[in-house]
């Protein structure tokens, strides 16, 4: 039997979240056809999120960002979901999450995501100093979104493509605000 993940309406908390990044009004909003994972693997640390943005300029004037995390933030992957380091697949390590508590049923559409820079888990459980486990990791036609947790209200960041979320990232300083991501 597959399990199905809890919902809470998040709509209004979502479109804030969008007008405070753009810093102008939400013209519309969509559904996803996909619904939250049972659960996620937790592989790492998020070391960094690049995404290209019109914030601050004309809609359609797009600019390269590159938000260096100021504090500690896992990097949580569907399972399953793979990364290349050139040709070879990165084994992907971690310790399985479920998600128990409601899931917001909307995510602000923050931006088209260019990659992140992680530190990844070995396969011993901790976190790899080179090589192969730190990784800028590219996710081809990926959007940055983000959400505040229904329940303990705390902001995460989430991505995804068309097919589906590919991960989360959280971390207790993190938010979205109106310079961008911070924390």
């Amino acid at each position: 039997m597959k399990r199905v993940v809890e919902i809470a309406d998040t709509e209004k908390q979502a479109r804030k979240m969008r007008e405070v990044f753009v810093a102008r009004p939400a013209k519309s909003s969509h559904t996803f056809s996909w619904g939250w994972p049972p659960t996620l693997r937790h592989v790492g640390k998020c070391l960094a999120v690049m995404y290209t943005s019109d914030k601050w300029k004309d809609v359609g004037d797009f600019e390269d960002y590159k938000h260096i995390a100021e504090g500690p933030q896992d990097l949580l992957l569907v399972d399953g979901y793979g990364f290349k380091n050139g040709r070879a697949n990165v084994g992907l390590h971690g310790q399985s999450v479920e998600l128990i508590a409601p899931m917001p049923s909307h995510l602000a559409t923050l931006a088209p995501l260019l990659g992140l820079q992680a530190q990844l888990f070995d396969k011993s459980g901790r976190l790899g100093k080179g090589g192969d486990r730190l990784l800028e990791l590219d996710i081809a036609r990926a959007t940055l979104g983000g959400a505040h947790h229904p329940t303990s209200k705390e902001p995460f960041l989430a991505i995804y493509q068309a097919g589906g979320l590919i991960a989360i990232i959280t971390g207790k300083e993190l938010d979205v605000e109106k310079d961008g991501i911070v924390g």
